[in-house]
């Protein structure tokens, strides 16, 4: 009877050994697909070995997004200044605002949409070194 529990208990073990030793391969597996994403290793395209990270960023559908982003930011940019103007000449009272002010904060915002597509693409370049 001993046997039998030595062989249900061993069974039971290497069942337990089975299942870690899968879930770490699944473990490692994840690992190696991040590295690869984020260009820490190189891949195989078109012949050639290069950052798949590289590869995204310089590819002509990614700057075509990000040109697209931004003519539609700017074009959003001159609406809602065109609409403060508009709701500043229509405002009563102490509510008022300069066009200084609405063209001052038009250009902070016009900044922001420049700068902030450059701060991501520069932060996913100086990350990856």
């Amino acid at each position: 009877m001993e046997w039998l529990f030595d062989d249900l208990l061993g069974w039971f073990y290497e069942l337990l050994y089975t299942l870690q030793k899968s879930v770490c391969y699944l473990i490692d597996f994840i690992c190696e697909i991040f590295r690869k994403l984020v260009g820490l290793e190189t891949v195989t395209m078109n012949g050639r070995n290069e950052n798949l990270l590289t590869h995204f960023i310089l590819s002509s559908a990614i700057k075509n997004a990000f040109l697209g982003v931004t003519l539609v930011g700017a074009i959003l940019v001159i609406v809602f200044v065109i609409v403060a103007i508009l709701k500043k000449e229509t405002a009563e009272g102490r509510d008022k605002k300069t066009n200084g002010q609405i063209l001052g904060r038009a250009l902070q915002s016009f900044m922001t949409l420049i700068v902030i597509p450059f701060l991501v693409l520069a932060g996913i370049v100086f990350a990856k070194e």
